[in-house]
């Protein structure tokens, strides 16, 4: 069963995020509303948050952060993340391992 927050993309895969910022501490929390949830430390100021996100996705997923582009959702806590470079299969796997702890 594939992990619904993932999709393909004709250059790597579609990561849709749910982000709340001011957390405790950065980590995904499990999935809701067809979203990874992602709290993230960072403030959502100044673009720290959608930077902060794009820094976690792509240390899961083993990407450079340079690959990490916003695609939806740049001001707001649901966002699309396009990650170039990254097949879905890859991309399960890895997120499957964070969200199994």
């Amino acid at each position: 069963m594939s992990l619904e927050c993932l999709s393909a993309h004709p250059e790597g895969i579609v990561l849709g995020l749910r982000v709340i910022p001011n957390a405790p501490r950065t980590g995904a929390e499990g999935l809701r509303a067809g979203r990874l949830l992602l709290r993230l430390q960072a403030p959502p100021r100044d673009n720290r948050a959608n930077r902060a996100a794009a820094e976690w996705v792509a240390g899961a997923l083993g990407a450079r952060e340079s690959a990490v582009s916003i695609l939806r959702g740049e001001h707001s806590r649901d966002k699309d993340l396009l990650v170039a470079g990254v097949n879905l299969e890859a991309a399960e796997a890895a997120l499957r391992g964070w969200l199994q702890g």
